[in-house]
Parts: structure tokens; sequence; C-alpha cells
């Protein structure tokens, strides 16, 4: 299943920075401190999001230059601390694996074969965001069949007009729009053969995660 998938991705959520940074991707105390600043942030929760001390950061900040960031360290320090304008790392990109497919069609088992990989579309993207192949044309509007679409499994909140992969009990999945009055997962597709699935009573769901970013060779 998708899910048990998922699981294993999940084992690790510390970013992983394989390069070494170049010159230009360092930043000096002062650049450091002053975005912090600028952000409202304190040095706690810097040290929070690289999983150090808070007493190492502040040795790294210091004016007596005490400590020095490691180049994994300074990678995440980059990625929380970056400002519009801010010109990406070869680093800040990372492979995705496309782990299998999704129906975009009436719910239907899931199959797990993992197809390969591609590269991130953007920057800082989530290491958990995962690829899957489109089958059928339920949802050709937007991903034609054979589209890759990048699932975020950490964004599950429902809103209207949003697209989703979502998994029943029957470890069924499909990917639709989502859209309310009533609860509905609705098809956008050239096809009318198509229709919504009506959610509620007895249909019970749970989210994989929200659709992010779609791609196709034209």
């Amino acid at each position: 299943m998708i899910a048990s998938i998922l699981q294993a991705r999940n084992r690790d959520d510390r970013i992983c920075v394989h390069r070494k940074l170049s010159h230009d991707a360092l930043m000096d105390r002062q650049e450091i401190k002053a975005r912090l600043k600028a952000k409202g942030m304190r040095q706690v929760a810097l040290a929070n999001a690289l999983g150090i001390d808070p007493d190492k950061v502040s040795k790294s900040l210091d004016s007596k230059g005490t400590r020095e960031f490691t180049p994994e360290e300074m990678a995440i320090v980059r990625q929380v601390l970056r400002q519009e304008g801010d010109v990406p790392e070869p680093s800040d990109y990372h492979p995705i694996p496309i782990i299998g497919q999704v129906q975009a069609g009436q719910w239907t088992e899931a199959m797990q074969r993992p197809i390969g990989i591609m590269p991130s579309p953007e920057p800082f993207m989530s290491r958990k965001v995962f690829g899957l192949q489109v089958v059928g044309d339920s949802m050709d509007k937007y991903a034609e069949e054979g589209a890759t679409v990048l699932v975020d499994p950490e964004d599950k909140a429902l809103f209207p007009g949003r697209f989703y992969v979502v998994i029943n009990e029957d470890g069924e999945t499909t990917y639709k729009r989502y859209q309310e009055t009533p609860a509905r997962l609705e098809p956008c597709s050239h096809n009318p053969a198509h229709k919504d699935i009506v959610l509620g009573g007895d249909q019970a769901f749970t989210i994989v995660g929200r659709v992010i970013w779609r791609a196709a060779r034209m």
C-alpha cells in the first residue's frame, strides 16, 4: 500500500545535505543575526530547526567566532532564513521519488510500482514530497494520463478548489479536486462520463496529501 511507503519515508525527517557548500552559500554572523531580527526569530528557534543545543548557536553567532556552523547546518540556516531574491544553490534541490501510480477516475486499487526519480522543480521543496503517475482521464484538464503529480503528505487540510490524493477503507486511491456543499471529489475532465464522488455516509476516506505540482512531457 502507498501508506506503507509513506511510513517508511516518514522515519527520517532531517534535511540531508551531501554537497559541500560553495563560498557564495555561506552567511556571515552579522547577516544571520540581521535575518533573525527581520523575521522576528530568536536564536532558540534557529537551534530547534538545526536540532542542536541553543548554546551552540550562541557560540556560532558570538563576536569571537567560538564555533563555526557545519556545512550541513549552514544549508538549514539558509533555508530557514531565506529571503525573496536569494539565488538557489544546487544543494537546495533534491531528487523526488515517483513511488507508483494514482487513478484519475473512480476509486481504484492503489498500485505500488516504483517508477524512478525526478529533480525537485523548485528549491527547498519538502523531502517528504513524492510523485505519482496519473492513470486515466478524469483530471485531464490539469494532468493528462501519463503526467506526474507531486504530492505533499504534510498538507492535508481540505480547502475547496484544491487538489488531493485520497485513499478509502479498501486501500483504493483517486486524485480529484475537492469541493463543498456537498463535500465531494470533483473530476476536471473533458470527458463528461466522469461524475462527482460525493463524500459522507458510509464512504470513509483518508487524505494522502495535497497535489502541489504537475509535470508532463509536451
